[in-house]
């Protein structure tokens, strides 16, 4: 018999990942600015500084629900073009994830979009907001 995430498991493993990797694109977006000669750079970098508040402050929470429910999440191989690969530990059991790259970045995108444009949602409302494997195709 095979084990199985349960839901909440589930929720929480694709929150973090779409939340470290929202990470990293603000942080590879704010770069390119900061290089690129554009007009009112100042006017990015504050939406990057609100994004980036409000991501962290979310992975904070989503760190502390981890621990609450005993569960870990790690990178199980370094992330190529074509896909991205995690291992999670909880309940004694250890579960391999392969996430395809386009998959992600859908997923991150969706996530940046309910941080910008959801401001007045707390950390609950933001962390059920919608299944993740549930979502629709674009």
């Amino acid at each position: 018999m095979k084990a199985l995430m349960d839901d909440y498991e589930k929720i929480l493993f694709f929150r973090y990942v779409d939340s470290v990797w929202a990470k990293r694109a603000l942080e590879h977006d704010r770069e390119y600015v900061r290089t690129s000669k554009m007009k009112f750079a100042d006017v990015y970098e504050d939406w990057f500084f609100k994004l980036e508040s409000r991501n962290g402050a979310f992975l904070n929470e989503l760190r502390k629900e981890l621990r609450g429910a005993d569960m870990k999440i790690w990178e199980s191989a370094k992330p190529t073009k074509k896909e991205v690969r995690y291992k999670s530990r909880c309940r004694g059991y250890e579960f391999s994830h392969c996430i395809m790259a386009p998959i992600l970045k859908r997923r991150v995108e969706a996530h940046l979009r309910r941080l910008a444009f959801d401001p007045e949602q707390d950390f609950k409302t933001l962390l059920h907001a919608e299944a993740p494997w549930k979502s629709q195709p674009m």
